[in-house]
């Protein structure tokens, strides 16, 4: 059910940013990769201030596990969790107008009482605003990735 939301949200988005990629977005894709870059960075840092630019404040956050959660639930989760390394694999980046969307690996060391790497895919959807890099994420949405 989540991962129907997310992509009811990515198809509105599409359709009000008019769903049409331009071959000249590739400096809209560094700057897209570099928002979630800063994110993970801060993300790690526990960098609120950072992540509070860089999350729109209508923003979703989807889990596997059918946890949907909101900018201040990833905020307060951010200050409590023991987050070691968060990194990117398998990126692909869209721009459509205003809207972007990655799609690919996210890398999680999760530290604490049980250490752990949380690999999974995931989507991403950033939208253009007022984040340090020009964009902010209103959308996650992760998945379980087949054995490889």
């Amino acid at each position: 059910m989540t991962r129907s939301i997310a992509l009811c949200l990515c198809g509105v988005l599409l359709s009000a940013a008019g769903a049409s990629a331009s071959p000249d977005d590739s400096y809209a894709k560094y700057e897209v990769m570099d928002t979630l870059e800063a994110m993970a960075k801060a993300y790690v840092k526990k960098d609120i201030k950072t992540l509070d630019a860089i999350y729109h404040d209508d923003m979703t956050y989807g889990h596997t596990t059918g946890v949907v959660q909101t900018k201040a639930d990833v905020l307060e989760a951010v200050r409590t969790r023991k987050t070691e390394s968060f990194e990117f694999s398998d990126s692909d980046v869209h721009i459509y107008g205003s809207v972007a969307i990655y799609r690919g690996v996210e890398h999680l060391g999760i530290g604490g009482d049980k250490p752990h790497m949380s690999v999974e895919g995931v989507m991403w959807v950033l939208t253009k605003g007022n984040g340090p890099n020009g964009w902010q994420i209103i959308a996650r949405q992760d998945w379980p990735l087949p054995p490889r």
